[in-house]
C-alpha cells in the first residue's frame, strides 16, 4: 500500500494540504494554528519521502519478505491518511454564513477553522501521534535505500594466487586418525595443509 494508493479512499487529505498552505500565508495567525500548519506541512515532506523509499525496488521486496514489517508500514499509512483526512472533513463541513459573500470561500473556511482551533485538538492530537509513527518509519526505511546501495556495489574483484605447478612426488600424502578413530586422507603442498 502506498500514498497515492490510499490517496483514493482519503479525498479530503487534499483539502487538509491546501488548508496549511494557504493559512501559512495569512497574517496574524496565532502561535498554536501556526505550530499545526507547520505540523501538517512536515507530514506532507516526510510522506512524500516515504513514498520516495517505498517505490525503490528493493525496499519494496524487504518489505514483501517481512510480512510484520510490511503490514506495519501500511497502518501507518492508513493511519496517517485517515487523520489527515479528518482535519479535511472539518474543514469541509465549515458552514459559511451566506451573507459573507465578501470573500472567497475557501479563504473563509480557512478563517473559520482558525478561528474554532478548539474543535481540532482531538485531531490534532491524532496527527501528532500517527506523524511520530511516520518518522519511526521513516527510520526504518531510510537505512535500508543506503544499504541497498551498498549491496549493489560490485565487490573488488578476488584476487587468486598463481597456482605453482607441482608433481604428487613433491606433495607429501599423509594420513591421519580423526577423533572418531576414522582415516582421512590430507595432503601437504608447499607447507600448507590441504584436505
Amino acid at each position: 500500500m502506498t500514498f497515492v494508493e490510499t490517496r483514493e479512499a482519503y479525498p479530503a487529505v487534499e483539502t487538509t494540504f491546501q488548508f496549511s498552505k494557504f493559512a501559512g500565508q495569512l497574517p496574524g495567525v496565532d502561535a498554536a494554528n501556526l505550530t499545526f500548519i507547520c505540523l501538517i506541512e512536515k507530514i506532507r515532506e516526510d510522506i512524500d519521502e516515504t513514498e520516495r523509499l517505498l517505490g525503490i525496488p528493493s525496499i519494496h521486496a524487504v518489505l514483501e519478505n517481512s510480512p510484520r514489517k510490511r503490514t506495519w508500514v501500511n497502518n501507518g499509512i492508513h493511519n496517517i491518511e485517515s487523520a489527515l483526512n479528518d482535519i479535511g472533513l472539518f474543514i469541509e463541513r465549515i458552514r459559511l454564513d451566506k451573507d459573507d459573500l465578501s470573500m472567497n470561500s475557501f479563504e473563509r473556511r480557512v478563517q473559520l477553522v482558525l478561528q474554532s482551533s478548539g474543535k481540532l485538538e482531538n485531531q490534532r492530537s491524532e496527527l501528532a501521534t500517527c506523524h511520530q509513527t511516520l518518522i519511526a518509519m521513516l527510520n526504518v526505511l531510510s537505512p535500508l535505500e543506503f544499504l541497498t546501495k551498498i549491496t549493489t556495489i560490485d565487490p573488488p574483484p578476488k584476487v587468486v594466487p598463481p597456482v605453482s605447478e607441482t608433481t604428487t612426488s613433491e606433495q607429501d600424502q599423509c594420513k591421519s586418525t580423526t577423533a572418531l578413530g576414522e582415516e582421512s586422507n590430507t595432503t601437504m603442498l608447499n607447507g600448507r595443509l590441504c584436505i
